[in-house]
């Protein structure tokens, strides 16, 4: 029984002992003749993808900013602290060159990776003293696709201001008679004067507003059939004249928004006469006048 743990002791010491010489000879140099400050060598072997450690099998994603850290000068630790061990199942120690297998982004912001080899070449100190990549210069990201031009952004286009109506005011005293509805031949004088111009500086379709009133002498009821009566008179001399009567409209507005200041106490002619500027007719254009052609 003594013999038999004797031997399955020495059978796993054996075993441990293969172990660690396993790890500690994995692999050499690959390269050929690395110069003694590890700066360069007479030959760069690269491993083949597929030889990876088992436990680095896809090896690893490292940041740009881990990869900015690497410099000449790290000890074998600093290297290993920031790279981790190598892939490919060199030694620790004893060899002078670590490799490793990285997926690095496409750009800095891509969420898609190519492959790149790194080969940390050591002084015969155990000092980084180089650094290579394979392909040559596949640690630098490519540049981001530059950011599509802005659209050009729109001119506004002037809009042209509101048009302002255009008031004409006529003085019922030419118009009509006093307390008259019917156009005197100097009304239709200055009505026809006034037709043209508004089918010579206004758009064919703009509305035509007229407006009559008259002064606050008798009562408001008839004022307001005056009123409207001269209003009804005014817009059908502008159809006669060929204004469509579709744009036209007639409001009589009666004793409304008087102009004058005339004292109830004035005889009743001269309180008619200074009456007179509440007796008028209105004639509103809401487009502004276009210029004449030459």
């Amino acid at each position: 029984m003594k013999q038999t743990t004797e031997s399955c002791t020495w059978v796993v010491r054996m075993l441990l002992a293969g172990l660690v010489s396993a790890s500690l000879v994995a692999c050499g140099s690959l390269s050929k003749n690395i110069a003694e400050d590890g700066s360069t060598a007479e030959e760069l072997v690269w491993p083949d993808l597929d030889d990876t450690s088992l436990l680095k099998k896809d090896g690893s994603y490292p940041t740009p900013e881990t990869l900015s850290l690497l410099q000449p000068g790290l000890t074998k630790s600093q290297v290993q602290g920031l790279l981790e061990q190598p892939h490919f199942a060199e030694k620790i120690w004893g060899v002078r060159e670590w490799n490793y297998l990285f997926h690095l982004r496409d750009t800095p912001t891509a969420n898609t990776f190519h492959i790149c080899q790194l080969k940390v070449l050591f002084d015969k100190d155990g000092k980084a003293g180089s650094y290579y990549w394979k392909p040559e210069g596949c640690a630098q990201p490519a540049a981001e696709p530059p950011a599509p031009e802005p659209a050009p952004v729109p001119v506004p286009v002037p809009v042209p201001p509101a048009p302002e109506p255009v008031v004409r005011t006529l003085s019922s005293e030419v118009l009509f008679a006093f307390d008259s509805a019917t156009l005197s031949p100097k009304g239709q004088a200055a009505l026809a004067e006034l037709a043209a111009d508004i089918q010579r500086g206004t758009d064919s379709s703009a509305p035509v507003a007229v407006a009559a009133y008259t002064d606050r002498l008798g009562s408001d009821s008839y004022n307001q059939r005056l009123s409207q009566a001269r209003a009804n008179s005014v817009r059908s001399f502008f159809v006669t004249q060929g204004i469509n009567s579709s744009r036209i409209t007639a409001t009589g507005k009666g004793e409304q928004n008087p102009v004058s200041n005339c004292s109830d106490k004035l005889p009743r002619a001269e309180l008619i006469a200074c009456l007179a500027p509440d007796r008028r007719v209105e004639v509103t254009t809401t487009q502004t006048v276009l210029e004449s052609p030459n």
